[in-house]
């Protein structure tokens, strides 16, 4: 049974074990376009690369499965580099970007021959090393059938990092991810069950239960029902709150009645 709180858990278990910011690197694996939606395909195909690739050039990872907005797989990486890559030039890096997608919608040649330059000019200003093993990585991606392979530094503080990698952890197994692991480390000490239970799964459960109750929301529901009120991301937004279901101040009763309000908004709309 597929369970986001022990990937988060898991996940940050991991982060923990690598070294300081100047030394992660940020990995995004695309699936192809013919296993774009397919995670059977998608998973066998990074286990493979995973054993055969990564796990040789890089001593250290962890690494999430998630899909986009419109379902495509991708894969989501934090890696020991051997150096630190301060000069990386993140103004071509975006460029890249935009004019990638600008050439995917319009097939503009100008488009493609901008995106080709601004690619030259941010992999230039990765170190040797970096760039060493993002060429192999791009190479060997190729040879097994991947989609995009494409190595950075961490943009931000790692902090930011960290809760922008658990930002993406599916909230629920999709169907068509049969067989497919969303969390995967390796070079790293793994989280024992009594670790995963005491310090995460234990004091996350009950607090939600009884903010789910105090909502009159069920178990099986409250997940589904505050997503669509609340958003997406409805938990980051009410981390607080569950935190301190136990005594809530002014501020977070108020709030928290404002939240039982509009689910009874939302209940009688649906109706």
């Amino acid at each position: 049974m597929y369970s986001r709180g022990k990937t988060i858990a898991k996940l940050v278990h991991g982060l923990a074990q690598l070294p300081v910011q100047q030394l992660i690197g940020d990995i995004l694996i695309t699936a192809s376009r013919t296993d774009a939606y397919d995670g059977v395909s998608f998973a066998t195909t990074l286990r493979n690369f995973r054993q055969n690739v990564l796990r040789k050039l890089l001593p250290k990872g962890v690494g999430i499965i998630t899909r986009s907005l419109n379902g495509r797989l991708h894969w989501h990486l934090a890696v020991q580099m051997p150096v630190t890559a301060p000069a990386f030039d993140w103004t071509s890096f975006e460029e890249s970007e935009r004019y990638f997608h600008l050439y995917q919608t319009y097939k503009s040649r100008k488009d493609l021959q901008f995106y080709h330059y601004y690619t030259r000019k941010f992999r230039t200003s990765l170190p040797l090393e970096w760039r060493k093993i993002n060429q192999q990585l791009m190479i060997e991606g190729k040879k097994h059938g991947l989609g995009r392979v494409f190595l950075t530094p961490v943009r931000k503080n790692l902090q930011a990092f960290r809760w922008y990698l658990v930002g993406n952890v599916p909230y629920r197994k999709d169907d068509r991810d049969k067989g497919l692991q969303y969390f995967t480390s390796w070079g790293l000490k793994r989280m024992s069950k009594c670790q995963l239970l005491s310090h995460y799964t234990a004091d996350y459960r009950r607090h939600i239960k009884r903010f789910a109750e105090g909502l009159q929301l069920s178990e099986d529901s409250y997940k589904i029902t505050l997503r669509s009120v609340l958003g997406r991301y409805w938990y980051f937004r009410i981390k607080d709150l569950v935190r301190d279901i136990d005594h809530f101040s002014m501020n977070q009763a108020a709030r928290y009645d404002q939240i039982r309000e509009s689910l009874s908004l939302h209940i009688l709309r649906s109706r």
